[in-house]
């Protein structure tokens, strides 16, 4: 874990240092591609900027997406540190009011430090959504090899597979989670914020479908079936990463997106692409904690969640999973902001700012 804590020390920041911070936090994973973030940096120190609002979704119950999403920030910052011998010290703002725009500050002391091996895999690290090989062995003991804690690899069965598809529905059938799903799905313009249609690595032939659910979501229920079929050409095949990490505070879920940044990083220097999959298991795990237990859909969700940790013979919940595996064709990388607007928090630097 990066540490937080309150030292201090005057030191000067060059500018190169400082466009590099920029520049690999820019490529931060956010959910959706929706980057909610911005960073600004003031003199010496580094503000972190979090607009809610954007980072509004279904899948983002009480801001744990983003939280996660921090966390790679966190390590992005770490290692981009680590080449300058410099630590950086994190003053963190959010853990009592995630709706907080100014989610921390950033103080840097210098430090003698090994140079993190991951700097290059910042840059080239995607989310490819497409179909994915089948892992043989020899890769499947590499990558379970360069795994961190908490994680294990599973090579699922087509039971186990349609486990995972199954759990799709309970957002496919919901208008509210449907409406969230694909307003950040660009399907004619190419836009900088959220995915592109050629990001979903789908057949034109559901580009109506689609086009329909974003504008009339209830009708997610009656494209459920193509939904399915679609989701099964990728997840039938894929081996999963599966994260067992218990998360209860905001800063588990910190700790979370340093893990799993780490390693994401780690599969990529190795030639391995990943997909993270909320359904499966942030999804189930924040619907159980929003529903009444008197309501019939939270046994529904008990007994899935149950069911999940049962069928891939697990001791530990489910916190988070990921399909891995050499994607069949080449990565596309999701669009980015520009670095002007990145840096410009604008009215969030002005609302609901914390001083030190």
């Amino acid at each position: 874990m990066i540490e937080t804590t309150s030292k201090n020390q005057d030191i000067m920041l060059n500018e190169n240092f400082k466009n590099q911070i920029i520049n690999c936090c820019i490529r931060v994973p956010t959910g959706d591609n929706c980057q909610p973030f911005k960073v600004q940096f003031e003199h010496n120190e580094l503000r972190i900027y979090y607009n809610n609002q954007i980072g509004k979704h279904i899948l983002n119950f009480k801001d744990r997406s983003s939280l996660i999403s921090y966390g790679c920030i966190k390590r992005i910052i770490d290692i981009v540190c680590s080449h300058h011998n410099l630590m950086p010290y994190f003053f963190e703002y959010m853990h009592e009011y995630t709706a907080k725009s100014h989610w921390a500050t950033v103080k840097f002391q210098y430090q003698k430090r090994t140079a993190h091996p991951f700097l290059n895999e910042i840059q080239i690290r995607t989310t490819n959504r497409g179909k994915y090989e089948e892992l043989d062995d020899y890769s499947a003991r590499k990558i379970e090899t360069h795994l961190n804690d908490h994680f294990t690899l599973i090579r699922p069965s087509t039971q186990q597979s349609d486990m995972i598809l199954d759990n799709d529905k309970f957002l496919w059938k919901n208008p509210k989670a449907v409406k969230d799903l694909l307003k950040l799905t660009n399907f004619i313009i190419n836009k900088k914020r959220g995915f592109n249609y050629n990001n979903l690595y789908i057949s034109y032939m559901h580009l109506p479908a689609l086009l329909s659910m974003k504008y009339l979501p209830f009708l997610g229920k009656i494209f459920w079936p193509i939904i399915k079929k679609v989701n099964k050409k990728t997840i039938h095949g894929s081996s999963l990463l599966i994260y067992t990490r218990e998360c209860h505070s905001s800063k588990d879920y910190i700790l979370m997106g340093e893990d799993c940044y780490e390693n994401w990083l780690q599969m990529t220097r190795l030639g391995f692409s990943m997909q993270p999959i909320s359904t499966s298991s942030l999804c189930i795990n924040d619907l159980l904690e929003s529903t009444d237990k008197k309501d019939f859909m939270f046994k529904i969700l008990l007994d899935r969640k149950s069911s999940m940790k049962n069928i891939f013979q697990l001791d530990k919940d489910i916190t988070w999973s990921f399909r891995i595996g050499r994607p069949v064709k080449n990565n596309i990388m999701s669009e980015r902001i520009s670095i002007k607007e990145f840096t410009n928090p604008g009215h969030l630097s002005y609302s609901d700012l914390t001083k030190l």
